[in-house]
């Protein structure tokens, strides 16, 4: 997402955005439990606000049938200058950070979030 995106009267900038189309493509569990893997790592999240999910979360969440889909929006300002498309110096650790969250995220015990499918639609 740009890094212009502020949210509230204090336009605080959100390092993520984690998208459910409002709970419909996800357990409001499961995307909890994503806010607080990247609030844990020192991150400032919020939710759906203003990026809540496109077409694939619409398309392939279906938490009631155990399929669930959330969008993870990065702010720019993380990784990269906007301007001069230069890697920041701090590119690497956001790299590392993505990748412990998504492996926290995927160790999670889903029968809490429902029945699991492996297998996508």
């Amino acid at each position: 997402m740009p890094a212009s995106v502020h949210l509230g009267e204090l336009g605080a900038q959100p390092d993520f955005i984690i998208g459910d189309r409002f709970g419909t493509s996800a357990t409001a569990d499961l995307t909890a439990a994503t806010m607080e893997t990247f609030r844990d790592m020192g991150y400032l999240v919020t939710a759906n606000k203003p990026y809540a999910g496109g077409f694939i979360t619409e398309h392939y969440g279906r938490p009631a049938r155990g399929l669930h889909a959330i969008q993870i929006e990065v702010n720019r300002s993380l990784y990269i200058d906007e301007h001069s498309l230069v890697k920041r110096v701090g590119f690497d650790a956001l790299k590392a950070d993505i990748g412990s969250a998504i492996a926290r995220i995927s160790a999670l015990d889903c029968s809490i979030f429902g029945a699991y499918n492996i297998a996508a639609e």
